[in-house]
């Protein structure tokens, strides 16, 4: 439909109540009908451009809702972040004050329902084109997801370790400064976490190229919180898989800083 009407025709069918009415339709169990909406939404936004800022606010109190008056149960959540990765991408740069505010507001929130495996590659995808665009965002984000972190949720911690991943590879030097010691608190935790899948992630950090690229410059900040979850897991870990790739993980440290790693190494003693 809204491949063949024109911007006058859509004017006087397509109206706001319209858009909202679609709107709703997102919140159906039938994923081949949320799809279907996603693609007419992404064409009327694409097309009618008199209904970009409506629809922007639209998109945004539907997030809202399920953020905050839902149980999170709402289906149609990755689908609409799938169109906010579109929108998004087209930001210009420097970024507008209230584009911030949805990062803030709306994008990191999502960081906390428990289902958030649902939608949580579209979430990634809108927070990295925010990052990519400006910076200086990449140390707010990860600030602000360490707040979000889970304290019984497995499956969420190993999704969340990969989004830092993907965020410090790629950030400035300057701004890794300010959040390595938060950062590797955190991930020291899952490393010696009693969950192997959380301690297996943790660790696999280090087969990432361009993470350790970054890290590896001012490792000497975080090396003490490091060798004592290395030093951990070895002696205590029930994982004989986790014991073997923190072996490796201890071996890599001992070749980037032997004399720093003997020195943490005895202070543990």
């Amino acid at each position: 439909m809204a491949l063949h009407v024109g911007p006058t025709t859509g004017e006087k069918f397509i109206s706001q109540n319209f858009i909202l009415n679609l709107l709703t339709l997102f919140n159906s169990d039938d994923l081949r009908e949320r799809d279907a909406i996603k693609n007419i939404v992404h064409r009327i936004y694409s097309k009618f451009t008199f209904h970009r800022s409506f629809m922007r606010k639209s998109l945004t109190d539907v997030l809202l809702h399920f953020i905050y008056e839902t149980d999170h149960r709402q289906n149609g959540i990755g689908e609409i972040l799938e169109i906010w990765g579109s929108i998004i991408n087209g930001f210009t740069v420097p970024l507008k004050e209230q584009h911030k505010v949805f990062l803030s507001r709306v994008l990191i929130p999502l960081h906390k329902p428990k289902n958030m495996v649902v939608y949580h590659r579209q979430l990634v995808y809108c927070v990295s084109q925010f990052v990519q665009k400006e910076t200086v965002l990449s140390r707010v984000v990860i600030e602000k997801i360490l707040r979000c972190w889970p304290v019984t949720n497995c499956q969420k911690e190993v999704l969340l370790i990969g989004e830092l991943e993907e965020i410090v590879e790629n950030i400035d030097q300057r701004w890794y400064l300010m959040v390595a010691v938060p950062v590797w608190s955190r991930l020291a935790k899952c490393i010696t976490s009693d969950n192997s899948q959380v301690a297996e992630r943790a660790l696999d950090v280090w087969n990432n190229e361009q993470f350790m690229r970054v890290v590896s410059q001012d490792i000497e900040i975080v090396f003490p919180i490091l060798v004592e979850a290395i030093e951990t897991n070895l002696k205590l870990h029930w994982s004989k898989n986790v014991q073997q790739l923190t072996q490796s993980v201890k071996n890599l440290l001992q070749e980037l800083n032997p004399l720093l790693y003997k020195r943490c190494l005895n202070r543990l003693d």
